[in-house]
């Protein structure tokens, strides 16, 4: 198959997925497995920002009033909830970020003196710490000389390890011939991985060789296993059954409140965590089960989505385009500009579509076809 094809095929995917209740992450996991490819990191979170920028025109009368008539207190009102929700969102995603990242912190070096020891005088047999050493800038080995344990020498580890780690592959057979290296460790070494997956793994195999001096902060990564997305896509399938079951005859109302807001922002950060879970279908059974309108609800979902995805997309392409990882595959970008264009042009159907879908119907198609995608991921996909 041509390798456009593959590019489109995925825009397609991401283009329907992005805004319907049934998980874009899952979905792109799932037809990466289907072709036998594996997309950046970058490519994934630019056809994400074109399907979200797409759709700002379907809520023009929204951004109207946001604008012009913003002094409004209806207007005001609803602005401000959204702006909670969104910073709920951010300084969470913040948080899992800075908690999840690979790179080294200050606070991580647990054991600071037992450390710059190893690294300062690394004995011959040490070649981790020998190949670490040969690595330091003249100012770490400065402080190191002078045997300052103190905040700058923390400073300027920090800086010097995330350097090496982001500077290609430190694993050798003979380097690390000493390490006792967990099994998780050595699957990891035998994938060979590239991009943020060898800085995760240089990562893992630093805080192995030095379990007693760095804190072992295990990077988060998603998982790329799709048993998850299956249970996620089965779980939220149920819920959305469950909830539609749980409000026959009731009468919804159209009001956003404060605790509405505050619970879409958790939801996303629920729903960034568990890929399949669907940010949209986390946040719209959220406000379901607050007693949000099925109309009301898509609309303040989406919503908060628009800044919450442009921001989040922003950092990942800042990080990319400022930080690259040494030895990673350039990136296409024709390729990438291509599946952007139609991600965004079926993203604006997609939600055309729902927009108008849920004025008067409910969602148990969602949760139907949830079921049913996770019943064969399950059965038939690993």
């Amino acid at each position: 198959m041509p390798y456009w094809i593959t590019i489109v095929i995925l825009a397609i995917v991401e283009g329907i997925t992005e805004f319907l209740p049934v998980s874009s992450t899952g979905h792109l996991l799932i037809t990466e497995q289907l072709l036998h490819t594996r997309q950046s990191d970058l490519f994934n979170v630019v056809i994400q920002s074109g399907a979200v920028i797409a759709v700002i025109p379907l809520f023009h009368q929204r951004f109207h009033r946001f604008i012009y008539q913003w002094r409004e207190p209806a207007t005001r009102d609803y602005l401000l909830k959204l702006i909670l929700a969104f910073v709920i969102t951010g300084f969470g995603g913040l948080m899992l970020e800075r908690e999840g990242s690979a790179k080294f912190r200050t606070h991580d070096f647990t054991d600071l003196p037992g450390f710059a020891a190893k690294l300062k005088h690394p004995t011959t047999n040490d070649w981790v710490s020998l190949y670490l050493s040969a690595k330091l800038s003249p100012e770490t080995r400065t402080l190191l000389e002078s045997n300052n344990t103190g905040p700058d020498l923390r400073t300027a580890l920090a800086k010097d390890l995330n350097q090496i780690i982001l500077n290609g592959p430190i694993y050798d057979e003979k380097r690390f011939a000493s390490v006792g290296l967990s099994a998780e460790t050595k699957k990891q070494i035998e994938e060979k991985p590239d991009g943020k997956d060898l800085v995760r793994l240089n990562r893992r195999l630093l805080n192995e060789a030095y379990a007693g001096e760095i804190k072992n902060r295990k990077p988060f990564k998603l998982p790329e296993e799709l048993k998850p997305v299956g249970w996620a896509l089965l779980i939220g399938g149920i819920l959305f059954l469950a909830v539609e079951f749980h409000l026959r005859g009731k009468r919804l109302g159209e009001n956003v409140t404060w605790t509405i807001a505050i619970a879409v922002g958790l939801g996303q950060l629920v729903a960034a965590v568990f890929p399949g879970a669907s940010r949209s279908g986390t946040t719209i059974i959220i406000s379901l089960l607050l007693g949000l309108s099925r109309p009301a609800a898509t609309e303040f979902s989406f919503l908060v989505s628009i800044p919450t995805m442009l921001a989040a997309g922003g950092y990942e392409i800042f990080e990319a385009l400022h930080h690259p990882v040494a030895g990673a595959p350039p990136e296409n970008w024709s390729m990438v500009i291509l599946g952007t264009i139609v991600s965004a042009i079926v993203s604006f159907i997609a939600v055309k579509w729902l927009l108008r879908y849920v004025q008067s119907h409910t969602f148990n198609l969602f949760g139907y076809y949830r079921i049913i995608a996770a019943i064969l991921v399950l059965l038939f996909l690993k």
